[in-house]
């Protein structure tokens, strides 16, 4: 696995575990739009879709899954 930010993987954690980006969001009091960037820079540092998402809920790729148990 590549090295990666552990803030990035932070806060994907946060979102997986909250469920939503605005839950780990609002747990980092931040903005969900933050958290989106994080996510979106994680994938990229990866070269891995990380979440499907959709407008009402998000789930784990097979991949997401792996770098979640890491």
């Amino acid at each position: 696995m590549k090295t990666v930010d552990p803030k990035l993987l932070q806060v994907f954690s946060d979102v997986v575990d909250q469920g939503s980006f605005t839950g780990a969001a609002d747990l980092r009091e931040t903005d969900a739009s933050y958290v989106t960037r994080q996510i979106k820079k994680l994938e990229s540092q990866l070269a891995l879709k990380l979440l499907n998402r959709t407008t009402r809920a998000i789930s784990l790729t097979q991949q997401g899954r792996q770098v979640y148990i890491v």
